[in-house]
This record gives structure tokens, sequence and C-alpha cells, in this order.
């Protein structure tokens, strides 16, 4: 699978690989010696807002924006105040900010953690504390720093994220029935061309492109 995504990056595409068992440093290194812009990020503090989604979207149209980060912080949120209906104040946040300028993950909490309204005040304080996390930090963190921050870009991204359980084998309404015990929808490796091409995946299971008929998940 390394061979494939290397490939892909020679070829002008943007990798992300989701390395869950903390084995693909080896991608980065032969990705830069081969001259390509490759990157090694771990979960933790110091990698804070390395992964703000507003960041990757750039270049993309605010509505782009609008859509995916709401959606982003929804996965995040504890079940409880998505049932409160927490997506509706997520929702204005992040449109508060976009138009305030210059958008960043961090600020959306934060501005839900002083609104007056009780319900965003609890979702902001639940996403801020796990954006202390190890997990939640590359995501929702404020960057610090000399922090870089991931683009869509040619190169590769490897994300280290060891000790990650995928879910069993199962069937889920976003994944559906995967023979390969791979269900989670992180067990992937991505790649997407500079040229905005559609995203291309690799299933983490057989390494084979998962549109290909030969795939087994």
């Amino acid at each position: 699978m390394m061979m494939s995504l290397l490939d892909a990056a020679f070829r002008g595409s943007f990798v992300l690989a989701l390395d869950f068992k903390g084995d693909m440093g080896g991608l980065v290194a032969a990705g830069r010696r081969f001259g390509l812009n490759a990157h090694l990020v771990e979960t933790g503090a110091q990698y804070a807002g390395v992964a703000d989604l507003f960041t990757l979207l750039t270049g993309e149209s605010a509505e782009r924006a609008q859509t995916e980060v709401p959606a982003q912080l929804g996965i995040a949120l504890p079940q409880h105040l998505r049932m409160r209906g927490a997506e509706t104040p997520i929702q204005s946040a992040v449109n508060e900010v976009i138009a305030a300028g210059e958008p960043r993950v961090w600020k959306v909490i934060e501005y839900l953690r002083e609104s007056t309204d009780e319900l965003a005040r609890e979702t902001g304080q639940a996403l801020f504390e796990l954006a202390q996390t190890g997990l939640g930090a590359p995501f929702m963190g404020r960057a610090t720093g000399d922090n870089m921050f991931m683009r869509s870009e040619p190169g590769i991204w490897v994300v280290q994220i060891p000790g990650f359980r995928c879910l069993p084998r199962t069937t889920t309404a976003r994944t559906g029935p995967c023979t390969s015990g791979s269900a989670s929808p992180w067990s992937t490796a991505c790649w997407r061309s500079a040229s905005r091409w559609p995203a291309a995946r690799i299933c983490a299971a057989c390494a084979r492109p998962s549109r290909s008929p030969r795939c087994t998940s």
C-alpha cells in the first residue's frame, strides 16, 4: 500500500495516510529522500491545529466550509448534545466565524463557549475539552508557535494515531458491511489530486482501491 501512496505522490497528488500501527514513518522518509513534500504528524498538543479543516479547505468555496466544518464537529459531539439539537448553534457559530474572516475551528469553539445560549456554551465546552486531548488537538486545537498546517496540495501527510481501535466487523449507517473487519470510516488511506479530482481510497485491509472489483471490503 505504501508503494501505491508513494506513486500517487510522484504523480502530483495530495496523499493522506492514517497510520494506526505507527509503522508508516518510512513513507515520509522515502518521500523526503526523493524530494517530495512529505510530513509526519503525530497526535498530541504539539501538533494542535495542524489539521484544521478550514485550512485544508483553503481555495474551496465558503459554502464548502459551511457544510464540512459543522459535520466534523457534529461527529465529535457527545450524543446527548446532538439529541438536544447542538448542530444548530454550531452552524451559527461557523457562519459567524467565516463572516469575520480568517476562520479556524478553535475560533468556532470559542464563539460557542462565549455564547449567551446555554446549549451553545455546553457544546463549546465539550468541544474545548476534546480539543485538549491528543486525538482532538490536531483537528480542533489552537495552533501555537511555528506549527505547520496541512494543505490539500501535492505531497504526503502521514498522521500517526497509534493504539486507535477500529470498529469491529459490522454494518453501520456510515460505512455499510465490511468483510475485511475494517468498518471504521478512518480505516482508509486517501489521496486527492491537486487539480481537484475526486478522492481515491485504498482499502487498509486488502491494499486495493475501494472501487476495484477485487477489493474484498
